[in-house]
């Protein structure tokens, strides 16, 4: 998970920062943008602030808030490929590649010997 923080509120940005210092990333390479206002972006936004629609509201603890960022982020990706029964499906697909190219090596490495062995 990769977050991204931009306040108006200077007081709070340093805190989100200072919370989700595990977390931080630019823009351009974050997941989402954690903000106390509504911005137009190109990026899931949690919205930070007293309002009902805001992922939390203020005051909240470093606990809450991380709680309530991994949540909104599973949220986001909770039909991404690597979710319950795709995650199997995933896995299986992985083992059955892996053999493929295991197999494929060993085909490889033989046809390489006889060619030198001549």
């Amino acid at each position: 998970m990769k977050v991204a923080v931009a306040c108006k509120s200077l007081l709070l940005q340093k805190s989100l920062e200072l919370f989700l210092k595990d977390y931080l990333s630019s823009y351009k390479y974050c997941d989402f943008l954690v903000s106390d206002r509504k911005i137009k972006i190109d990026k899931p936004l949690f919205l930070i602030s007293k309002d009902k629609e805001a992922n939390i509201k203020i005051p909240f603890t470093k606990s809450q808030l991380i709680l309530e960022v991994k949540a909104f982020y599973k949220n986001l990706y909770k039909d991404d490929i690597f979710d319950g029964k795709k995650a199997k499906d995933f896995k299986s697909l992985e083992r059955k590649i892996e053999r493929l190219c295991e197999n494929f090596k060993k085909d490889l490495i033989k046809i390489v010997r006889e060619h030198y062995e001549r």
